[in-house]
């Protein structure tokens, strides 16, 4: 060896000859080239053998060009000190993409562009209803990927930052290896590449690359904090919990995030106060190193469906979110702030016709099953309303070993999800895009498909054109009608009727599941001998569901091993909405076909189902 070589690893990061050599495509036999080659160079300059110096240096190039290809953005710099200073010649390999970065940060921040992009998939949203603000498919996925490159391109700069700075000199023939950055920089620090995993997620991105940049950069960062007394158990969870409703998955594409949360929150001993045990049917009560250490941690795990449903099921934070994401939006495009006034409902199948748009490549006018699925003749599985597609993509990835709970609770539904195809139906548009991108990260294409468009309409494409049989369409927590009691006509309700203005007036005006829809998914099912499965948490509104379905659909009901019964006694609590209900005299859901237990696979609920589970609210399943 020519020279003494000394790595720093102070920043957490292993700093070392292998780690080097796999980083950058430098190893120490050709830093000792270098360094040799430099002093030759050094001592020919000195000597004033200037063309004996120039030869030194057309090595070093051939080294570096043509023996290393530094194509990772290394350079090699030289610094030669003049004679009268005692000669000599200082050196460094570093990547010129560092000072890219810094360059980068007078531009907005990731979460800033994240934000935009939430709010470019907000403009199609009914309460915007501006016409210079529509945007077709292709300008608008078009402006969604310049907002994934810009991010791409910060991230990217920041993450190959994070590489190395070799020095060495003539004078004290020593070689140094050392990472340049240290930490993460301001506008990454806590969670908020997390939270710009949400965002894109709900913007419907489908570039697995960025979401894995965004997860490498939260481990680093939690590398970087994780440790302090100042991060509480609750802030690393909060992290890995948004990155999994974002889509990332346990040992495929989180970078190690997750097995680092584990290792942190077992240091911690968990001191957050949320309990470590278990939901029926094995699921993980919360997010606790025991879980993320499993490689079972993903979307379906109960703390994010927690999260997801959360974020869905708060319509005035969600309205007022996503309104401050336009304004982002248009701020950025240095377009005028249209008037954002107006009511409008993004969680699962909203009755607002003001959401569909009749030029959108999903809709049934445009779509062949051949070409959205491998193979057309497979079994195919509907969820009417299906919100963010959550019960579908559990479905279709049961093969996948990710899924942290079993296949089944209790399940006299008949069908080898493995080999089904999977459609998803809602009017949100936002919700599709979510569904969708997740779906296309997970690699489920041509198994699995979302589209923006009304249940009736669909049901009738899959009647008439598609070619194999459909053994199941479920219809599970459709936004409920407005409380009418038992007697619609009774002195209350007036009162009953007063409440969300947002939801359908009744059971006949703007609710999803109408006369006709039924008599088209019995016509589809008893083509296919089919089943329908009907879930909702409202007693009222389940009751009503089976009653069309049986009493003008012509579906018969089919037993279940667990039937509800009223006596048994009932460890959670009655919703107002089930004690208006039962206080006005209306039918109960017990006795045949009423399931106490999930019906399908547990990793097929949807985080409805699961806060429902959690909370101890009853869950109507027939």
């Amino acid at each position: 060896m020519q020279g003494d070589i000394s790595f720093d690893d102070s920043d957490l990061l292993v700093s070392d000859p292998s780690q080097l050599y796999r980083d950058t495509g430098i190893d120490l036999i050709h830093l000792d080239r270098i360094q040799a080659l430099i002093k030759d160079r050094a001592k020919a300059r000195y000597a004033g053998n200037y063309e004996e110096a120039d030869s030194c240096r057309d090595k070093l190039n051939s080294i570096l060009n043509d023996e290393l290809l530094l194509e990772k953005g290394y350079t090699l710099n030289l610094m030669d000190i003049p004679r009268r200073d005692g000669g000599g010649s200082h050196w460094e390999i570093s990547n010129e993409k560092i000072e890219k970065y810094e360059d980068s940060q007078n531009g907005a921040s990731v979460l800033e562009i994240a934000h935009s992009a939430l709010g470019l998939a907000s403009l199609d949203q009914a309460w915007l209803d501006v016409a210079d603000f529509t945007l077709n498919s292709n300008n608008k996925d078009k402006e969604l990927e310049r907002y994934v490159n810009q991010a791409i391109n910060k991230l990217e700069i920041f993450l190959l930052g994070r590489k190395y700075s070799i020095t060495g000199s003539s004078i004290d023939d020593k070689v140094q290896v050392k990472t340049v950055m240290s930490s993460v920089p301001p506008e990454l620090f806590g969670r908020k590449a997390a939270d710009a995993a949400f965002y894109f997620s709900l913007a419907g991105c489908k570039n697995a690359q960025l979401f894995e940049y965004l997860a490498s950069t939260a481990k680093i960062e939690m590398l970087r904090y994780g440790r302090r007394q100042s991060c509480r158990a609750v802030d690393i969870q909060h992290v890995v919990e948004r990155m999994a409703v974002a889509g990332i998955r346990s040992g495929k594409d989180d970078g190690g995030l997750f097995n680092v949360a584990s290792e942190l929150l077992a240091e911690k001993e968990n001191p957050s106060g949320v309990g470590c045990g278990e939901l029926e049917g094995g699921r993980y009560l919360s997010t606790d190193a025991r879980l993320l250490s499993s490689g079972k941690f993903s979307l379906h795990s109960t703390r994010p469906l927690m999260c997801l449903w959360s974020f869905m099921a708060k319509q005035r934070k969600q309205k007022a979110f996503l309104k401050n994401a336009v304004a982002h939006y248009c701020k950025d495009r240095q377009k005028v702030l249209p008037n954002l006034n107006g009511s409008w409902l993004l969680n699962r199948e909203d009755n607002n016709v003001g959401q569909v748009n009749e030029n959108n490549d999903d809709m049934d006018g445009n779509i062949i099953f051949q070409t959205i699925f491998e193979d057309s003749t497979r079994p195919l599985v509907v969820d009417v309303g299906c919100g963010v597609g959550v019960s579908l993509l559990g479905l279709a990835t049961l093969d996948d070993g990710i899924l942290s709970h079993g296949k089944s609770v209790e399940e006299p539904v008949n069908i080898d999800w493995e080999k089904c195809n999977f459609l998803g139906i809602d009017l949100s548009k936002m919700a599709i895009g979510y569904a969708n991108g997740i779906s296309y990260r997970w690699g489920l294409n041509g198994k699995l498909k979302f589209v923006n468009v009304s249940a009736e309409s669909f049901l009738q494409k899959i009647k008439s054109t598609y070619p194999g049989e459909v053994k199941l369409i479920m219809i599970q927590f459709p936004t409920p009608f407005k409380f009418c009691g038992h007697d619609s006509d009774s002195d209350d309700n007036e009162e009953n009727t007063s409440g969300n203005s947002q939801l359908p007036s009744d059971q006949f005006d703007g609710f999803m599941v109408t006369k006709t829809l039924m008599m088209l998914a019995h016509d589809i099912l008893e083509k296919s001998k089919g089943s329908m499965l009907l879930q909702s948490n409202c007693e009222d509104v389940a009751v009503h569901i089976r009653d069309l379905a049986t009493e003008e659909a012509g579906f018969q009901v089919v037993n279940v091993p667990n039937c509800v019964n009223l006596d048994d006694k009932f460890k959670g609590r009655k919703p107002k909405r089930m004690e208006k209900w039962i206080a006005s005299g209306g039918k109960r859901a017990e006795g045949l076909g009423w399931s106490r237990l999930p019906l399908i696979p547990l990793c097929g609920a949807t985080e409805a189902e699961i806060s429902c589970i959690f909370n101890q609210i009853p869950v109507h399943t027939c």
